[in-house]
């Protein structure tokens, strides 16, 4: 589901340059495909970084490392496309739009993702009550991340003989 909103907000930056005036000498049709093109490449190169991933990771290595590379393979990706096919007629200005505009959404997204995210679990909508059976080393660990609240979780208590 989130490639699909990133994939919007590709079509929002494209949207918002063309509204601007930097929109380089394309055709309507032309600016379509190198948008499809831009935006696919995008989703390869985030399932490649896995930066779908967002529930797993922390929000400053999803923001900072995953994305960043991302964005790096993506151009390095649509750089040699643009240079090797003579279709598109694009400026480095464009392009500078384009990828900065782009990373302000997507970014911006992810950290207001993490926060609903985190306000729903702290909400308690979504807790889970647990209890431990035994206090083994092993039962000890799961009674401290148990006892974390951002888990998700309420320990509701622990049973040992």
């Amino acid at each position: 589901m989130i490639f699909i909103i990133d994939f919007w907000l590709i079509h929002l930056a494209f949207q918002i340059t063309r509204q601007a005036g930097i929109n380089p000498d394309l055709s309507n049709d032309q600016f379509t495909s190198l948008f499809f093109i831009f935006g696919l490449l995008w989703i390869v190169a985030g399932f490649f970084n896995k930066i779908y991933r967002i529930d797993t990771t922390s929000l400053m290595r999803n923001i900072s490392i995953d994305l960043f590379s991302t964005f790096l393979i993506h151009m390095l990706i649509i750089g040699v496309m643009l240079k090797a096919s003579p279709i598109y007629d694009i400026g480095p200005e464009y392009l500078a739009w384009l990828y900065v505009l782009s990373a302000i959404f997507i970014a911006g997204f992810r950290v207001l993702y993490k926060l609903a995210l985190k306000y729903y679990q702290f909400t308690g909508y979504e807790q889970h009550t647990v209890v431990i059976i035994g206090a083994t080393g092993s039962g000890a660990a799961l009674c401290r991340y148990f006892s974390n609240n951002e888990s998700g979780y309420h320990l509701a208590g622990v049973f040992d003989n």
